[in-house]
């Protein structure tokens, strides 16, 4: 019995994230407007030096310009992070935020790691 709870506790952590999904990249789009937990693979990182606010992108469910759903971290905002961003390229990720629409792409503005939970 008691290794059972053990298997039970231990497993909990992984499997809860994928419980709170309300949508996928690919559904997002339907959920603008909406607080929302959005779940799927990091395809593409790309830091906008260049850009005013100098954002880093985390594309989800393909590359640029294909990706179905885009993260934003303002550089104001990386400071919280106390990882490096590159480590999520390729990983499943959980993201609750409000999701707006940016050039016909939905996206989530994240403002601290909390908004941010790897599945894998």
């Amino acid at each position: 019995m008691k290794t059972f709870l053990l298997t039970l506790l231990l497993c909990l952590p992984f499997s809860s994230p994928t419980q709170d999904c309300t949508a996928t990249v690919f559904e997002a789009h339907t959920m603008v407007g909406e607080n929302a937990t959005v779940c799927g693979t990091v395809s593409q990182m790309h830091y906008a030096e260049g850009t005013r606010g100098k954002p880093h992108y985390i594309n989800m469910g393909d590359r640029f310009p294909k990706h179905a759903f885009t993260l934003v971290i303002w550089k104001s905002d990386l400071k919280k992070f106390e990882y490096n961003l590159k480590t999520l390229e390729g990983k499943q990720l959980a993201v609750t935020g409000l999701i707006e629409e940016y050039r016909g792409k939905p996206q989530i503005i994240v403002k601290n790691p909390g908004q941010i939970m790897v599945i894998e």
